[in-house]
């Protein structure tokens, strides 16, 4: 039930930000497609610094969705889970299960399947749900960072804006 929360709120969250990030696109296509015209109604640096703020943006967005993608995973994992019966599985049987999960992944994925499965068994199974909601709760945080940025940009280019005459 946790992970299938986690789910919806990431779910959400990319949703939101991913308009916005297409709306900041639009702006910033338009602020460099329009580069003397922009410089004209407001400062250089104030052009330049929207940018990174975009480039931050972007980055975000990225993080924000890896963060996700384990988010979603561990949910449709747990009903894999429920559907397979994995906890009525003897401990041989499902490490052969889990070993072929993790065969079935190329590198790198491989390999983060393989820590993620050594940590479970170190930790038991808790960790999982810790880990994805460690996940959203990062997810959510990349969401509001970048709105955040969003909203500085425009106020740098509010409080700069000169109306020619």
């Amino acid at each position: 039930m946790v992970l299938a929360i986690a789910n919806v709120v990431v779910e959400r969250w990319e949703r939101a930000t991913a308009w916005l990030l297409v709306g900041f696109s639009a702006i910033a296509g338009l602020a460099v497609s329009n580069l003397e015209r922009s410089v004209q109604l407001t400062c250089k640096s104030t052009v330049y610094g929207v940018l990174v703020l975009f480039a931050i943006v972007v980055a975000l967005q990225v993080f924000q969705r890896l963060c996700g993608l384990f988010v979603q995973a561990a949910a449709a994992g747990g009903e894999v889970g429920k559907k397979v019966e994995l906890e009525k599985l003897a401990p041989a049987e499902l490490d052969i299960f889990l070993q072929g999960m993790v065969d079935a992944y190329p590198w790198p994925g491989s390999i983060l399947i393989q820590r993620m499965l050594v940590k479970l068994k170190e930790r038991g199974p808790r960790y999982i749900n810790r880990a994805t909601m460690r996940r959203a709760m990062l997810s959510g945080v990349a969401g509001m960072l970048q709105v955040v940025a969003a909203l500085c940009a425009l106020a740098w280019i509010g409080f700069t804006l000169h109306m020619p005459e």
